[in-house]
């Protein structure tokens, strides 16, 4: 029963990871909420873009394929960013 509990705690902390990060891309590229959600198939209301990104609902994990293009997130970009922000903290 412990381990349930704890699988589930687990599971609960990936999506708030997720929740963060699409908050993070979605304001690293100066889109509004309302802005976002236009660009989503199916379209998303500024409403449920705000419970996904408070973690009040998940973002099936489709959408978050679609923020991550939409926001132009790729692997690449993220490993040279934190390459850059480990550089300039050394100096």
């Amino acid at each position: 029963m412990k381990e349930k509990v704890q699988n589930i705690g687990m599971v609960k902390g990936i999506w708030l990871e997720f929740a963060i990060a699409a908050k993070s891309m979605r304001e690293d590229t100066g889109l509004t909420q309302e802005q976002l959600g236009q660009k989503l198939l199916p379209i998303a209301t500024e409403e449920k873009v705000d419970a996904w990104e408070s973690g009040r609902k998940h973002i099936p994990i489709l959408q978050f394929f679609f923020i991550c293009f939409i926001c132009g997130f790729t692997s690449g970009k993220s490993i040279k960013s934190t390459i850059n922000k480990h550089h300039s903290n050394k100096k």
